[in-house]
């Protein structure tokens, strides 16, 4: 990436699109912008629209006031399919400035590409952090191969034990990312463990009436049920690389909940691990290098178990007996931006595979 144009309103924003210049040249970038326009033969507003063009990037600048110009500078960005970076100032904005930032935000808002700044004396950083996420995330690209390998790796462990042995699955959440999240600083940072405990407490991902151990080591954090039963695997771990690995039941609460995927339950444990999941990624990730992720949910002892609510007869329906002891969806795992992560969309679909991986088994409780 070599340039960023600046789309903003002009008039009285002047200290603010000097600051954010400044904040991409900083990163030996060119800024390209209004001001940088020589004499054209063509119209001054399309100069500029030839000049989104040839910029790698647009960088739009949400003031409180709206501006036609700049909406057709992100329209033509659009068009051409150019990345989009989007800083809103805070504050109050006209009903016209809303509804752009409506427009603009479109199906995903929320996500990293996002950012806030006051005025111009923190836009020049909240700059720098935007164009530095987005470069992060182009060179995680080329991660992920590697990141669906691993997020398979780690929902098929080394035993199928988890936290309730024979009653469980795992998801794998792993960022794309070139650097990892966890070295010895972050590591070493006080009361990383206690927060990272309340933040499983807090997403129950270990019930209240539970013990919780925490252990720090180089590989990275892993959180355990204390008095659990001997050799038991961990309810989370955080690997170095900001990978999350959770393990949670998935029984139904019948006589025969242990023989079932219960998919009110599988629901439950993915929006859990997935809220964990953003919540540890604010706590460990302070340069915001997650913006993709790659997922993958595992059904352990699948050969052992049908799919359906708990029916409360005292009979159970059984089949599939072909299937693997592991069941792995989507294989390979799914890539989704980080702000899908426990999402109800996400959550849905990864449902729905696991349904389906057992409903061609013929493992589906009628």
């Amino acid at each position: 990436m070599d340039s960023v144009f600046i789309s903003s309103v002009q008039r009285d924003f002047g200290d603010i699109r000097e600051a954010a210049r400044r904040g991409i040249e900083s990163l030996g970038l060119r800024a390209l912008m209004a001001e940088t326009v020589g004499a054209s033969a063509v119209s001054p507003q399309r100069a500029l629209l030839d000049l989104v063009g040839r910029a790698d990037v647009l960088l739009l600048i949400l003031g409180p006031r709206y501006s036609k110009p700049t909406e057709d500078e992100f329209d033509e960005a659009r068009r051409l399919a150019k990345p989009i970076l989007v800083l809103r100032q805070a504050g109050g904005a006209d009903p016209d400035q809303d509804e752009f930032v409506g427009r603009v935000a479109g199906g995903w808002k929320g996500g990293r590409l996002w950012g806030s700044f006051n005025d111009a004396s923190d836009i020049g950083f909240a700059v720098v952090q935007a164009v530095a996420s987005f470069q992060s995330q182009s060179v995680s690209a080329d991660a992920q191969p590697a990141a669906q390998e691993r997020a398979r790796e780690l929902v098929v462990g080394s035993e199928n034990r988890g936290f309730g042995a024979g009653t469980g699955a795992r998801i794998a959440q792993v960022p794309l990312v070139s650097e990892p999240l966890l070295d010895a600083v972050a590591l070493g940072r006080s009361g990383l463990g206690e927060r990272i405990a309340a933040l499983a407490r807090e997403h129950r991902l270990v019930p209240q009436s539970v013990g919780i151990e925490t252990k720090i080591s180089r590989t990275g954090i892993s959180v355990h049920a204390a008095g659990g039963y001997a050799n038991a695997e961990s309810v989370l771990q955080i690997g170095a690389d900001g990978s999350i690995t959770a393990s949670f039941s998935v029984a139904g609460d019948d006589q025969f909940g242990t023989s079932r995927v219960d998919p009110a339950r599988l629901r439950e444990g993915i929006e859990a691990a997935g809220a964990f999941a953003r919540s540890a990624w604010e706590e460990i990730d302070e340069r915001e290098a997650v913006q993709q992720v790659a997922v993958a949910v595992a059904i352990l002892d699948a050969q052992h178990k049908v799919f359906g609510p708990s029916t409360g007869r005292n009979s159970i329906q059984m089949g599939g007996f072909g299937m693997q002891s592991v069941v792995v969806v989507p294989d390979p795992a799914r890539v989704v931006r980080r702000a899908e992560i426990g999402s109800s969309g996400l959550t849905d679909r990864l449902v729905a595979e696991v349904g389906r991986a057992f409903a061609d088994a013929g493992a589906v409780e009628k």
